[in-house]
């Protein structure tokens, strides 16, 4: 239970930062989030920052919606008018999963990053070092 909490907690801190970061740097800083969320997590990194990524920036695409609704469905005509035969909803929803792509690869970054600087353990049988 506690340990589910925490990646609760972890996904929406990823969530909460990807989206400043969006706000403030621009969507590309959003890698940021994901190497925030694969250094806080011993396993599964990828998965941490791509959660969190995706769901922080499908809350900017919600909000969206909810603040303005006529231009979000003019935004959508426009990109379906762009695309030809794919509804703008699917490419809406591209978008997000982009985030989610940015997100694993932050995540990657940063659980290989928290992997470098973990200290050796040593095996107490034989002296060798070994890392967990």
């Amino acid at each position: 239970m506690r340990r589910s909490l925490a990646i609760i907690g972890v996904v929406l801190g990823t969530a909460a930062l990807s989206v400043a970061l969006h706000l403030t740097l621009g969507w590309a800083a959003t890698v940021l989030a994901g190497i925030g969320a694969g250094a806080g997590a011993r396993r599964h990194g990828w998965a941490l920052g791509a959660t969190g990524t995706g769901l922080g920036w499908a809350g900017l695409v919600i909000y969206s919606a909810f603040v303005a609704p006529a231009a979000f469905r003019v935004l959508l005509g426009t990109l379906g008018a762009f695309a030809g035969t794919i509804p703008g909803s699917v490419l809406v929803g591209g978008t997000v999963l982009m985030g989610s792509l940015l997100g694993a690869l932050g995540g990657g970054i940063g659980s290989v990053a928290r992997s470098l600087f973990d200290p050796p353990v040593s095996d107490e049988r034989d002296g060798t070092l070994r890392t967990t």
